[in-house]
């Protein structure tokens, strides 16, 4: 990887086959003051089924870019069934094409829940700012 590129290296382990009724949500948050006061911005992904989110989210925005650096699903149509595996990703450089194209600077909390037989709670706190030369 080049220069002021970023890739994201590691492992999920799946032990359960995802079950057709779990449900996952990610709510993106911002703040402008430090990190005191979060308010919901648009980039969230809505309560949904975990096959709907995958046969969605995953499928248009990261399904192509790990095609080359790791052992994720890859799949045409819709993917029904995941089964219990390890999953591994080395340098994994996802494609910014369908995100926004600006992100204001401050700080930005993701909120990853899912709902059902595996309940998952995690967040994830980012700064973005102006690069200064």
């Amino acid at each position: 990887m080049g220069r002021g590129e970023f890739g994201l290296s590691g492992s999920l382990t799946l032990a359960v086959q995802l079950p057709e009724d779990m449900e996952v949500e990610v709510l993106a948050y911002r703040s402008t003051d430090g990190g005191a006061n979060y308010k919901l911005q648009p980039y969230s992904l809505p309560r949904q089924s975990i096959y709907a989110a995958i046969n969605s989210f995953y499928k248009d925005m990261i399904m192509e870019s790990a095609a080359n650096c790791s052992n994720f699903p890859q799949f045409e149509d819709k993917l029904t069934v995941l089964e219990p595996q390890k999953f591994t990703y080395e340098k994994c450089q996802v494609s910014t094409d369908a995100f926004p194209q600006y992100v204001p600077d401050g700080f930005y909390k993701l909120n990853f829940v899912t709902y059902g037989l595996v309940e998952v709670v995690w967040e994830l706190i980012i700064t973005i700012e102006k690069k200064t030369f």
